[in-house]
């Protein structure tokens, strides 16, 4: 589905071909770097956002927002870990679940450290020696100038447009409509938590991501649903506004996060609970049980798509 370009309020969706010449790629970024960086990102905030208790609505509204700031802007020249830092603090105001600046520069800053360099547990700010407290050292106020004023160049970029819809309430919605058990709707609902470490926040609009989180979910769970998506499935599509083809690219985008290893953390857990309105991120139970799905889904991509081609 193309989009205007530059995105904005009302035009955030792009299409693949559209992504493919934002400002990152246009600064000479390659585009796999891009989606590398995009889902990193999206796991920091995911993780940050488990440390800092957030809900998991909360967290979905940070990635959101950064993968928004990203159609406009270039990854380079901008420190994407004090963007993912301000979006989950503005994400706090926005959902009405804010959490302290102090709180959220110390937890991101420290994890961002963890990553960088391998400590289980940084010490930062680095103690200071008349025994000031972390909040009021000079390397803690400079961390949270930054943050602060990428809060603001955040939302000067979004215009300002802060309304966020998800995909969780269609999942579920869909998810009854099949008449399916729960696993349906948690397998899906996990899809739709790792389809934010993609740009498909930027793509496709919520209703249609949940109906892609849902069709993917019972392939997943294949051969228990294959009759439900036969006979059910057609009027969740139409309804959601998607062909077979945006099914498929939906799938794939979140697919190739368990083949890269993008998403080790939350990869869909068979055996979790329902989904609640803010379950937190799931595990995998198996490597291979989430990569064996994606090369057999693409593998029936394939032979329907040769069936139709001509001779």
């Amino acid at each position: 589905m193309e989009g205007a370009w530059p995105p904005g309020p009302a035009t955030w969706l792009l299409s693949q071909r559209a992504l493919q010449s934002c400002p990152s790629i246009e600064s000479g970024m390659e585009f796999e770097e891009v989606e590398r960086i995009s889902a990193k990102s999206g796991d920091f905030i995911a993780r940050a956002g488990a440390e800092l208790r957030l809900p998991q609505m909360t967290i979905a509204t940070a990635m959101v927002f950064f993968h928004r700031h990203f159609t406009v802007k270039a990854f380079t020249g901008i420190d994407h870990f004090t963007l993912a830092t301000a979006a989950t603090f503005l994400a706090g105001k926005v959902e009405d679940t804010p959490k302290k600046l102090k709180d959220t520069v110390l937890t991101m800053h420290r994890l961002r450290l963890r990553a960088e360099t391998g400590e289980a547990e940084p010490v930062w700010p680095p103690p200071s020696k008349s025994g000031k407290p972390p909040e009021e050292t000079e390397a803690y106020k400079i961390v949270k100038r930054e943050v602060l004023q990428m809060e603001l160049e955040l939302m000067k970029t979004l215009n300002f447009d802060l309304n966020v819809e998800h995909a969780y309430q269609y999942v579920l919605q869909f998810a009854k409509e099949l008449d399916a058990e729960r696993d349906l709707s948690q397998v899906a609902w996990n899809f739709a938590n790792d389809s934010l470490r993609t740009r498909l926040c930027v793509q496709y609009r919520a209703k249609a991501l949940a109906a892609g989180a849902v069709h993917l979910a019972a392939k997943f769970l294949k051969p228990k649903y294959d009759q439900l998506l036969e006979s059910k499935f057609a009027p969740i599509a139409a309804d959601a506004g998607t062909t077979q083809a945006d099914l498929d690219e939906i799938s794939n985008q979140i697919l190739d996060l368990y083949e890269r290893g993008a998403a080790a953390s939350i990869r869909p857990q068979l055996g979790q609970t329902a989904p609640s309105p803010a379950p937190a991120p799931g595990g995998a139970k198996e490597e291979g049980g989430v990569a064996s799905a994606a090369r057999e889904e693409r593998a029936q991509q394939e032979r329907a798509s040769r069936q139709h081609q001509p001779y």
